[in-house]
């Protein structure tokens, strides 16, 4: 089974909208793929959640709640550099490969730690 790991704007968009994300986490739901998540983009999730889309804080808790029923919790023991405009955007370096989903171009590509490793359109 695949291993994947979603940065934050894959968790925000697919618990919000239809969509790419959305069938992701779909995937996870049905045990199709493994969808590992570690507890720091699980805060900042529920930090965008509660701070920009205005949730409740019962409302995010139900989200934390259910996020931990299809998702294997990860404990990162390095910190991948991936995103060096936003330095809170790191930390996937458990799950072998990273699922990057550019909703602008329609392009979704899997990456890992030395690249992009494939893509489609």
């Amino acid at each position: 089974m695949d291993r994947i790991t979603a940065d934050s704007n894959i968790w925000v968009s697919g618990l919000n909208w239809r969509g790419k994300p959305h069938e992701l986490l779909n995937l996870a739901r049905r045990g199709q793929i493994e969808l590992a998540v570690s507890d720091k983009i699980v805060d900042e999730v529920s930090r965008i959640l509660r701070d920009k889309l205005e949730w409740s804080a019962e409302r995010v808790n139900q989200a934390r709640t259910e996020i931990a029923t299809f998702t294997k919790r990860v404990f990162p023991t390095e910190t991948l550099d991936a995103v060096k405009a936003d330095p809170t955007d790191t930390g996937f370096s458990n799950a072998p490969w990273l699922l990057v989903l550019r909703q602008s171009s329609r392009v979704t590509s899997t990456c890992s730690r030395s690249g992009v490793f494939g893509g489609s359109r």
